[in-house]
């Protein structure tokens, strides 16, 4: 690009097979493409055949006062984008259905309560940084995601695991809302939260080298799952884990600094729980 470009209906970028490239690339040196429009459609819309990467280089994509459920962009094959901005005031920045992708640590921001960042059931995406500043999610993670950073300063959730999704080597914070939310498996992460849960699961989930702290509120709660190698700390009258019918708790360091619990684990039906090097303290209480 060589100026800004406000565009007035969706941008469509297609392909099929036979593509002579095995990419295509834009560079925006700098510049952006806005939409605003009050329909349901994307600001940019990749949509190919073939297995064509979408390169994206020094590029801002807005969407404005959209409708529904809508991005900046997206995308249905793999991208490889370097110091992008996607940016949507009421819907999402980006939806992802791609086999492999990197973000070179892009950054993905939206308002409001639709999902910032939303991939597929076989997406692997990494090196990104998204932020939601409403009710949405930060990350809504379908497939698998790495080396990350996802914020939600409002009151959604920053985090959340649908399905058999995959999450390492990421950090995430939240406001009010809880932190870090799955079902299934999230390794080797930090999860801060200033009044909401830090680590959610009612159904499994299985949570692995992780630091866990919150204020006043339960910094991890746990159904019918597995954690090793936590650190699990707040400042409530909550108490610090609490976990219903759970398996395994493997080098577990619990600390509460109010008055709550350092640990809480209830069985409503006759269950066998698993406990090696699990160390439970509340400095005001039991």
């Amino acid at each position: 690009l060589h100026s800004d470009i406000v565009i007035t209906s969706q941008l469509e970028i297609t392909a099929v097979a036979g593509f002579l490239s095995n990419s295509i690339t834009i560079d925006g040196n700098g510049f952006e493409v806005s939409f605003d429009d009050v329909g349901s459609t994307h600001t940019v819309n990749y949509s190919v055949s073939s297995s064509l990467i979408l390169r994206l280089i020094n590029l801002t994509i807005k969407r404005f006062n959209g409708t529904g459920t809508h991005y900046a962009l997206s995308s249905n094959s793999d991208l490889n984008m370097n110091n992008c901005y996607l940016y949507s005031n009421n819907g999402g920045a980006l939806l992802c259905f791609s086999t492999n992708s990197d973000l070179g640590n892009s950054v993905l921001e939206s308002d409001g309560n639709i999902n910032t960042f939303t991939t597929g059931n076989v997406t692997k995406v990494t090196h990104f940084n998204a932020i939601s500043n409403g009710s949405g999610v930060s990350v809504n993670n379908f497939g698998e995601v790495s080396s990350f950073i996802c914020e939600n300063t409002s009151t959604g959730i920053a985090y959340f695991g649908d399905g058999d999704s995959l999450g390492y080597d990421f950090e995430a914070y939240s406001n009010s809302g809880i932190c870090v939310s799955t079902n299934y498996k999230v390794i080797n992460f930090k999860a801060t939260s200033v009044s909401g849960i830090a680590v959610y699961s009612i159904a499994g989930g299985y949570f692995s080298d992780f630091h866990a702290e919150t204020g006043n509120n339960i910094s991890v709660q746990n159904f019918l799952g597995y954690i090793y190698n936590g650190v699990c700390i707040n400042n409530s009258a909550s108490a610090c884990l609490y976990t219903v019918r759970s398996y395994e708790f493997d080098n577990v360091f619990c600390k509460n600094e109010g008055s709550g619990y350092g640990l809480d684990v209830f069985n409503n039906t006759t269950h066998t729980n698993y406990f090696n090097k699990v160390t439970a303290i509340s400095v005001g209480g039991i």
